[in-house]
């Protein structure tokens, strides 16, 4: 059995020996949240087969298990670019909900530093104008007000970019900057904005 997220302070696994299994021995595990995270099910060959912490089952065979956690937070900015100060643990969160003012800096700080983030919802959150070298392209130096930044998530002198699976857009949103959500092969579902007017090249 495996844990996600991928990251280890979100979840523990227990009920595993350091041994061969002989068939029809029945193995019980339990999954164990951590710092705050919650269980959500386990899963085999991305089908759910149960949503108790504790799961036992008859050896039959090899089996690939996976226990997946949440750990989820829901934060309001007053003022643009302090996420990084609002929120510093960041390497477990899964799940984040964002509402307040942002801007470039705070995507760019999402983008670097939540391995582990899954699930964004900037729907409540208002894009401010960002003038700066501490934007999401550091060959950027101006962004503009209601516009997903340039490289938002995906940096291109880096080669970072974000693993999230779902996405909600600030709910007035204008545009879309280039190369936004470039290499972020994870992504399955995005929200976009009634009122979205442009989505610019490679994004």
């Amino acid at each position: 059995p495996t844990r996600r997220s991928s990251d280890l302070m979100v979840g523990n696994i227990s009920g595993l020996a350091n041994k061969m299994y002989p068939l029809n021995e029945v193995v019980t595990l339990t999954a164990e949240t951590i710092d705050g995270s919650t269980f959500i099910n386990w899963t085999e060959n991305n089908n759910e087969i149960s949503t108790s912490p504790v799961y036992s089952f008859t050896v039959k065979g090899n089996r690939k298990l996976i226990a997946n956690f949440e750990k989820k937070v829901i934060i309001s900015l007053p003022d643009a670019g302090n996420l990084k100060n609002a929120l510093q643990n960041t390497l477990s969160i899964t799940s984040l909900v964002l509402t307040g003012n942002i801007d470039a800096r705070d995507i760019e700080y999402i983008r670097d530093n939540f391995p582990s983030l899954i699930s964004l919802n900037l729907n409540g959150s208002h894009l401010k104008s960002y003038t700066g070298n501490s934007g999401t392209n550091r060959a950027v130096y101006y962004y503009p007000e209601n516009e997903m930044p340039e490289s938002s998530f995906n940096d291109p002198s880096t080669g970072i970019h974000s693993y999230i699976q779902s996405l909600v857009l600030p709910e007035d949103l204008d545009s879309i900057g280039r190369y936004a959500f470039t290499e972020c092969s994870a992504l399955k579902s995005i929200i976009l904005p009634a009122n979205l007017k442009s989505i610019e090249t490679w994004a």
